[in-house]
């Protein structure tokens, strides 16, 4: 009888916490007023998706198909200009960039050249030219150098990659930390063509590319480990925490990889039941993340993180 209970008061807390997320937003939407930072931040994701068109050579009609952002970027730079015609953070500089080139793609068909010359080495790093018993080469490394170099590619070469290199991936993952040691990270490794299809078929954000990809990494969370409805985001933290230490793992091996926004019981993953029965991923686990990756086949150009005097408050926001 107390467990029934304790069933019936998740369920409830789940349903206010969904109703409270519901007026939450509908209030930022319709009732606050507009800042420097939400108009930033718009501005750098229309800017990412037009940068993703012009990565992607094969994508048809792209330039129809993004006229609505590419005209809302070009708003929302003029509004900038308006509201700060003196001050250009270095983010805004690369949306500028980005809608130039985008112009130039609508008026030209033109694509950047350095997109076909892939980077021969990685930034950060001095190589020590031997091998240690991980199978990690052995470098000095700017760490923080290290992480402004990587960067998401969304194209790959067929070069085979060995299973050493895939394990040390997961290796780096399962170093991650994780909440109160419950280690419920599981990873899913695809290398089978037709199924790598299917699989990003239902890659909401990543259709026109992750099929691309070499290999597929699935991240799956046992959820029977966690206290519901508390923690019904600690998987997904989790799994974030595994997928950064992945991705750095990566680009240290001369790799490329992009994460996909790939998760459970939400619209960014297309018929979930399909995926789980080709998987074959029990009902109580959550999918929890995805990284496309394999020997890059382009060079993605830097781009500038927001300034750290816009990002960083002592003792309270302002």
């Amino acid at each position: 009888m107390k467990q029934l209970f304790l069933i019936f008061y998740r369920i409830f807390i789940v349903q206010l916490n969904a109703l409270k997320l519901i007026i939450h937003i509908i209030k930022s939407h319709f009732f606050q007023k507009s800042d420097n930072d939400l108009i930033r931040s718009e501005m750098r994701h229309i800017a990412h998706r037009l940068e993703k068109t012009l990565e992607n050579k094969e994508e048809p009609n792209s330039i129809s198909t993004h006229e609505k952002n590419y005209n809302r970027l070009k708003f929302l730079l003029d509004k900038w200009d308006d509201i700060s015609p003196n001050k250009i953070p270095r983010d805004l500089i690369w949306c500028k960039k980005i809608y130039n080139e985008f112009t130039k793609h609508r008026e030209t068909g033109w694509y950047c050249a350095l997109l076909d010359k892939v980077e021969k080495k990685q930034r950060g790093i001095k190589e020590i030219y031997e091998h240690n018993e991980t199978n990690s080469q052995v470098a000095e490394i700017d760490l923080y150098q290290l992480m402004l170099g990587r960067r998401s590619v969304r194209e790959w070469k067929k070069d085979k990659i060995s299973d050493a290199q895939i394990e040390l991936i997961v290796k780096a993952g399962l170093s991650a930390p994780n909440s109160c040691n419950r280690q419920t990270n599981k990873f899913i490794i695809l290398k089978d063509e037709s199924k790598i299809q299917k699989i990003a078929s239902t890659v909401k954000g990543g259709r026109k590319f992750f099929y691309k990809a070499p290999y597929l990494i699935i991240v799956i969370n046992d959820i029977r480990r966690y206290q519901f409805p508390d923690e019904i985001h600690t998987p997904f933290q989790d799994a974030a925490a595994a997928i950064q230490n992945m991705l750095l793992m990566i680009y240290r091996m001369g790799l490329g990889a992009c994460w996909g926004s790939y998760t459970s019981n939400t619209s960014l993953i297309l018929k979930e039941k399909k995926v789980k029965k080709i998987l074959n991923i029990p009902s109580h686990y959550f999918i929890t993340g995805i990284v496309a990756f394999g020997k890059p086949n382009m060079r993605v150009c830097f781009i500038p993180r927001a300034d750290i005097s816009d990002s960083i408050y002592f003792e309270k926001f302002e």
